[in-house]
């Protein structure tokens, strides 16, 4: 079974690993496949490329959003076969004059690789705030390196807290909160982010998406049975 996760450095290829490892005890072989993130993966399952892929239940619902107007029922073919985490949406800031999202309106913010789950999220919010930003598409680093240097205003990142990135950012920074808004609350969770996640953060009101584990709808019985065993096994 192949496995799409996310770059290198991110927490679905360490997901992906441990199911690699958990399900090679059973004698089921796992290969993983490093990606750009979650619009990425929904197309190679899609295309049948791979088998399974990790992401953000809201990538799929984008995915499926992007592909009606070529007559492709995304959730005929794509399901969800297992829930594995939530994920914090970490908006950080070094600028003191920025505490809500609302006030990004018109400045510079990095949105993690194109069409990785931190851009979808991203997209996601601007249009439930009807805002706009100057749009930039770096990676985490580079973005927090953007901000030191003043670059950028903000970053959007979106990841199991605690991220390792933002452990010892040291004094300057803060992640910015996120009003409450109805269309948000359908799809995401509200979470806090406070000092039990990062001891340098004042308590930040944020939300949170459900990473999944993703497969085919299929009648292949050989796939189906290689995924029940994985399921198990996990």
């Amino acid at each position: 079974l192949t496995i799409a996760t996310g770059p290198s450095g991110g927490t679905y290829i360490q997901i992906a690993r441990d199911i690699q490892k958990v399900a090679q005890k059973d004698g089921i072989k796992v290969e993983i496949l490093a990606t750009q993130g979650s619009f990425d993966n929904m197309v190679l399952l899609g295309d049948r490329k791979v088998d399974l892929a990790i992401a953000q239940i809201d990538a799929l619902g984008f995915f499926a959003k992007v592909m009606k107007p070529q007559g492709i029922n995304v959730f005929e073919t794509i399901k969800v076969i297992l829930n594995l985490y939530p994920e914090e949406i970490h908006v950080l800031t070094n600028n003191s004059a920025i505490n809500s999202f609302l006030q990004l309106q018109n400045k510079r913010v990095s949105f993690g690789p194109k069409n990785g789950g931190s851009a979808l999220t991203g997209e996601a919010l601007l249009e439930a705030y009807g805002m706009k930003v100057e749009n930039f598409y770096l990676d985490p680093k580079d973005a927090l390196e953007g901000l030191r240097k003043n670059q950028l205003d903000a970053m959007i990142f979106v990841a199991g807290a605690p991220v390792p990135l933002f452990k010892n950012l040291g004094s300057g920074f803060r992640f910015v909160d996120l009003p409450r808004d109805d269309a948000l609350d359908k799809i995401y969770e509200r979470k806090t982010l406070d000092r039990t996640l990062y001891d340098w953060t004042i308590p930040t009101e944020t939300y949170s998406v459900p990473s999944v584990l993703m497969g085919r709808d299929t009648k292949d019985q050989l796939y189906v049975q290689n995924i029940q065993k994985l399921i198990l096994s996990i």
